[in-house]
């Protein structure tokens, strides 16, 4: 055959370390039939570094579905010999995957984005190894058409059919797809026979790993509640709060929201699950609030730029530079210790703790703060306090004071916007352009930038931990989230609702949801109980 001899000449290079073979290949009747075809070539080896033979190699275009695109022609699929290669000529220019399957042994590979510019392009593909398949299992929703549908992965052969899918335990359904390459960053498609419309689910971007099933929801349904189709008193969202109760609150410019019944929402009757708290009914005269804290039952705390103003029960008790010693109205965050004293980050006059009757205040005349405009305040476990400035990072206790900044520690930037402590007690800081990662117990830092998420161009507003140890962040420019191997970003055109807007809390509800606040866009919830 004239591929044969081809792919000897290849060999006879490949074994020199070369793919130089020779510019015009004679072929087995002695014409040159392969000139002016594209050329693919590689090889494959078994995860013990053994040469690959007799694997089935396809040649696929990268948009192929394998479910209603037909059959790969026979110019695309390939064996490998003796020593591991495959070689594939081609009349047309174009961007391909490499699928290989070896049968008996059970293992495949996948090589992505390989591509033939013109017709008389060759492209040398890396070595690829073998290795067992992963698996992903879907969950679906019991709406699913479970007699038309699949999942794909596009670009690839690898298909599963909805027959006789499990009924999950939580509803639904659920659907194992295995035999499954090992490949960051794969996506999982879901579509449905002869409906153009049917919705495509939003799955993160998945790595399959090899002899791992992944577990995953296929569809996340979304919403977006503004004050003009809900009773949110403004589209502003600067923070929210979700009790054991799914009481959603949320600190609005414009107010406070309490959103109840999640269950009415899901059936539509939204605006009677509503109740907002003016300026005036919780005593201050701005109705900017910018953050909650939650303190015992019955009683929250709020951080406005009309002064502290506390709920009990059902009652309002204000703290401004009118009736009290707050040194300030303009309180920016707010936590509290274990004895329930309340700490305020404020804008100009230092960091503030009050007992319930004093208030004592920090700032750059009586203590090391870096500066009097402080962002946010976090207590840490022991009762340590940190809080973040445009100068720098401040951590105190008792007597103990310590101040990071760019000059002494591991920050790029000192001006910090937020900051969170995970379960691992990492410490994250928020700043123009990233996120930096601090590790006390080995004073090791790292950095996260654009370079990691494309929202990481703009600033960092907030970051929140997920109940499975997930970072989130929010930017002014969108959403993205962190598994401790992968980032996702939740912009382009699979996340319209949530592209280039800017986020400013993020938070978690009961049945897995995720409540967004945004600059200027509400409230963005998605997750399979939205509706």
């Amino acid at each position: 055959m004239k591929k044969s001899i081809i792919k000897y000449a290849a060999l006879v290079c490949s074994t020199l370390f070369l793919f130089r073979c020779a510019t015009n290949p004679v072929t087995a009747d002695g014409s040159g039939s392969d000139v002016g075809n594209g050329i693919v070539v590689g090889s494959i080896v078994n995860n013990d570094g053994t040469y690959a033979s007799n694997t089935r190699v396809k040649l696929i275009p990268v948009h192929y579905n394998p479910v209603i695109d037909g059959y790969l022609p026979d110019s695309l699929i390939d064996t490998t010999n003796s020593f591991g290669m495959y070689y594939f000529a081609i009349s047309e220019a174009g961007k391909f995957n490499v699928e290989a399957v070896h049968n008996s042994q059970r293992t495949r590979l996948l090589i992505k984005g390989i591509i033939i510019k013109s017709t008389g392009d060759t492209q040398k593909v890396g070595l690829g190894t073998l290795k067992p398949p992963g698996a992903i299992r879907v969950f679906f929703p019991d709406t699913v058409d479970t007699n038309n549908s699949y999942m794909y992965i596009k670009g690839t052969t690898q298909s599963k059919e909805f027959s006789n899918p499990f009924e999950s335990e939580g509803g639904g359904y659920e659907i194992t797809f295995d035999s499954l390459a090992a490949e960051h960053n794969s996506v999982i498609h879901y579509d449905v026979l002869n409906d153009p419309n049917a919705p495509a689910p939003l799955l993160d971007t998945v790595d399959i790993l090899s002899g791992k099933v992944i577990e995953r929801d296929a569809f996340l349904f979304w919403a977006n509640y503004t004050k003009e189709n809900s009773a949110l008193p403004g589209n502003t969202v600067n923070d929210i709060f979700i009790d054991k109760y799914d009481e959603i609150w949320f600190a609005v410019s414009g107010g406070v929201a309490l959103l109840e019944n999640i269950v009415g929402i899901q059936s539509g009757n939204v605006m009677d699950n509503w109740t907002v708290y003016t300026a005036g009914e919780m005593g201050i005269e701005s109705d900017i609030v910018l953050k909650i804290k939650y303190v015992a039952s019955y009683k929250m705390w709020f951080a406005t730029l009309g002064g502290l103003t506390a709920l009990y029960s059902s009652t309002w008790l204000p703290y401004t530079t009118d009736n009290s010693d707050i040194p300030t109205n303009l309180v920016t965050d707010i936590d509290r210790d274990s004895d329930e004293n309340a700490w305020l980050s404020t804008s100009g006059k230092g960091l503030v703790m009050f007992d319930g009757t004093v208030w004592t205040v920090y700032d750059t005349a009586n203590s090391s703060i870096p500066s009097n405009t402080v962002t946010t305040v976090l207590i840490d476990l022991g009762d340590t306090v940190w809080c973040t400035t445009p100068n720098g990072v401040l951590k105190f206790k008792d007597s103990y004071t310590m101040v990071m900044t760019s000059s002494n520690s591991g920050l790029i930037s000192d001006d910090i916007y937020c900051m969170a402590i995970d379960r691992n007690r990492h410490k994250w800081f928020g700043r123009e352009g990233g996120v930096a990662r601090f590790y006390e117990a080995d004073s090791m830092w790292t950095h996260y930038t654009s370079f990691h998420s494309a929202v990481f161009t703009d600033s960092v507003l907030t970051i929140v931990e997920d109940d499975g140890g997930d970072l989130w962040f929010g930017t002014s420019a969108g959403l993205t989230k962190f598994d401790g191997n992968v980032w996702h970003d939740y912009t382009g055109d699979r996340y319209p609702v949530l592209s280039n807007k800017g986020v400013r809390a993020i938070a978690f509800d009961n049945s897995g949801n995720t409540w967004i606040g945004t600059t200027n866009n509400g409230v963005i919830a998605f997750g399979r109980t939205i509706k």
